[in-house]
């Protein structure tokens, strides 16, 4: 009887072992999938960057929620971001919220140790905002600088999204 417990016992250790096996083999396929997926927005230039937090490097950085975005595609460049003060507000539809639309714009990708850096700029100078820099890692998490008039730029952190989204007047998709 003492046996076969302790056969048991060894049984139950092999599953346990083939379980956890399994399930690191699954997360590393899960991870190749989203880098494939994130190679291709970048390979592609579209995609949707979904904010999630308004300066994250401050310690008490401001949860958005999703309704501020900036959609990227070969012909257009579409944002809907909080301005300076506004990101903690409970309505969206203020007027103090950033919205522009770029059709004439430079886009320069580089890859890095661990993602990729992209450049925007608007192809006109009379624009408030002079630059958009992201810097994306191969699972799809980004952060966001957009550079205006002031000397330090606004830093939003958030993540992509596969580039099906409407972005309305009102942003509410």
């Amino acid at each position: 009887m003492k046996s076969f417990s302790k056969l048991c016992f060894v049984f139950a250790l092999v599953l346990c072992g083939l379980n956890t096996a399994m399930a690191q083999q699954s997360l590393s396929d899960d991870q190749t999938r989203k880098t494939a997926e994130v190679q291709q927005f970048i390979n592609n230039a579209t995609y949707t960057f979904v904010l999630n937090v308004d300066n994250p490097e401050k310690p008490a950085g401001v949860s958005l929620k999703p309704h501020y975005r900036v959609k990227i595609s070969k012909d257009s460049v579409i944002a809907f971001l909080p301005s300076a003060g506004t990101a903690s507000a409970v309505s969206v539809d203020t007027l103090s919220n950033m919205r522009f639309t770029w059709t004439n714009f430079y886009y320069n990708t580089s890859k890095t140790n661990g993602g990729w850096n992209i450049v925007i700029k608007p192809g006109n100078n009379g624009n408030p905002v002079k630059q958009l820099t992201l810097y994306i890692t191969t699972l799809g998490h980004a952060t966001l600088k957009l550079y205006g008039g002031s000397r330090n730029p606004r830093v939003y952190d958030g993540y992509l999204k596969q580039n099906n989204l409407v972005i309305t007047a009102d942003a509410r998709n």
